[in-house]
């Protein structure tokens, strides 16, 4: 649907801010919560594997796991949080 087109593109823009910061820990961080499952094997990859590793699961489809993976992403950072409001009608819980 349109809604999802937006809010998948919503996600990219704050993958791509999160990928900008080159924060190792904040990208384990963020795979983690992607895949909790994989906690061992994140924190052995350097930086690019971690990113590398996380956007090839995101990028393929949307589910209701994407949806919440991106209202966790975007919380606390005020311009995607506008941008969330305006697409969904509600404020990031």
């Amino acid at each position: 649907t349109r809604r999802e087109r937006q809010l998948k593109q919503l996600l990219f823009m704050a993958l791509d801010q999160l990928y900008s910061t080159k924060n190792v820990a904040e990208m384990r961080y963020w795979c983690t919560e992607w895949e909790p499952s994989r906690y061992e094997d994140i924190q052995l990859m350097d930086f690019e594997k971690a990113w590398d590793s996380l956007f090839a699961e995101v990028k393929v489809g949307w589910s209701k796991r994407h949806y919440l993976f991106c209202e966790s992403l975007v919380k606390g950072q005020p311009f995607f949080e506008k941008l969330w409001e305006l697409e969904h009608g509600e404020s990031v819980k």
